[in-house]
């Protein structure tokens, strides 16, 4: 969009409304990648498809937005950089007359000292104009400091809220195990063959199910002996991250493998902890592993 473009909108020509259309369409800019984060969030906690959809679409329409707000505003903060370098220059040549005619009523004031106290007034007051056009001068460069410093201070704010935003989806994103974090597993739990285990996957969410199976993957690998005693495919509950139980009056080689099994986890990334159970409960060399998903 060029100038001549630009200049069909209200008040082009308007210092004060080119600078108050540049703070706004910050703002604007600000507000939909808020938006932006928002549906994002609402689509990755969504667990209908087209609810999931309907949002991401939202939000990149939301994006889109914003973009335009920073183009629009990008090319108002231009426009107030050019209008205020011409206030500047405008008040250096008055300034220049001004101080020309100083001059030129200081001269007169030394030939004609016989009216020395009137033409005093007058260099006077031609004197006290130029101060008042230079005050003026610097009072432009600093409202031109002002513009600009409020524009870089816009455009971080819009930097750090598209940090933000990436941050959060990355936050919200599901944990997985990749094959090679499988196989370093696996090196480290290959020792307790045998070893016999139950996994569960708490919180009915799509995160917890899927770390479970890879976990199992590994250790299954790994020669330890999987049991579906007591284990559910889904619960309800308050794990978060990798709880691996054993019972207090177990064997070493149990208790040795659960804090293998947490370390291995550990290492690659996921909260893992090893816990003791009732010790009232049936005494068992079990191991049961709970998969919660993250908060």
């Amino acid at each position: 969009m060029t100038i001549a473009n630009l200049a069909l909108l209200p008040d082009w020509n308007s210092l004060d409304s080119v600078r108050r259309a540049h703070s706004d369409l910050e703002l604007a800019a600000i507000v939909f990648f808020a938006l932006l984060v928002v549906m994002e969030a609402l689509a990755h906690n969504s667990t209908d498809d087209k609810r999931r959809h309907l949002f991401d679409t939202i939000g990149i329409w939301f994006f889109a937005i914003a973009v335009i707000c920073e183009l629009f505003a990008y090319r108002y903060g231009q426009r107030n950089d050019f209008l205020s370098a011409s206030v500047i220059s405008s008040l250096d040549i008055k300034a220049g007359d001004a101080l020309d005619k100083a001059s030129q009523a200081h001269d007169l004031a030394q030939s004609a000292s016989n009216i020395a106290g009137p033409a005093k007034k007058k260099a006077e007051r031609a004197e006290r104009e130029a101060d008042s056009f230079e005050r003026k001068i610097e009072f432009a460069d600093q409202h031109a400091a002002d513009a600009e410093s409020h524009l870089a201070d816009a455009l971080q704010r819009a930097v750090n809220a598209e940090k933000e935003s990436l941050a959060l989806k990355a936050q919200l994103a599901n944990r997985t195990l990749s094959d090679d974090q499988i196989g370093e597993i696996k090196k480290r739990l290959k020792q307790f063959p045998g070893q016999p285990y139950t996994i569960t996957a708490y919180w009915q969410s799509p995160e917890s199910l899927a770390i479970a199976n890879r976990v199992q993957t590994a250790l299954v690998s790994a020669g330890w002996a999987y049991s579906d005693e007591g284990t559910k495919d889904m619960l309800l509950g308050g794990v978060v991250g990798v709880d691996i139980w054993t019972h207090p009056d177990a064997d070493e080689k149990t208790k040795e493998a659960a804090s293998a099994l947490a370390d291995a986890l550990e290492r690659e990334g996921l909260q893992a902890v090893s816990m003791q159970e009732n010790p009232k409960s049936p005494k068992t060399n079990m191991i049961s592993i709970n998969v919660g998903a993250k908060r």
